[in-house]
């Protein structure tokens, strides 16, 4: 009976993600521009000198994601877009912090603000990552 109920999940959800899949060619290329964008900005990011470029890049690719969100609904790429907001937040609040802590300068806030880099950056790449294959598969982000 659990299996049965199982299958008929699946289905259903397979269902709904196909009916989802309508081409829309602006929404992909955004989509992939906002993915490139946000691992460059990752990856410029784990340089500590330059996580105030993070911080400011982040703020730009989440309002490009903000504009575009409405013309994404009922879409494959309206989870995708939730997906830039979040990680733009969680990104730039983390960073923030870090930076904070540098400005402290004592070995402790150092430390504090190198793991926090780290957990932002790594969280961000899996998230980034993750969407990058659903998007290439054509299929949501769901979490």
């Amino acid at each position: 009976m659990l299996e049965l109920l199982r299958d008929q999940n699946h289905k259903a959800s397979d269902q709904l993600e196909g009916a989802l899949k309508v081409e829309h060619p602006e929404l992909k290329r955004i989509s992939w521009t906002l993915y490139w964008g946000y691992w460059f900005l990752t990856l410029v990011a784990a340089i500590p000198s330059l996580s105030w470029l993070g911080v400011i890049g982040y703020i730009a690719l989440v309002i490009v994601a903000l504009m575009k969100m409405g013309d994404a609904v009922d879409t494959i790429y309206e989870s995708h877009f939730r997906n830039y907001v979040l990680v733009a937040i969680i990104g730039t609040v983390g960073l923030i912090l870090a930076l904070l802590f540098m400005f402290l300068n004592e070995a402790v806030s150092l430390l504090i603000a190198a793991v926090l880099i780290v957990l932002v950056l790594v969280w961000s790449a899996y998230r980034i990552i993750k969407g990058m294959l659903r998007l290439n598969s054509g299929r949501a982000f769901r979490d």
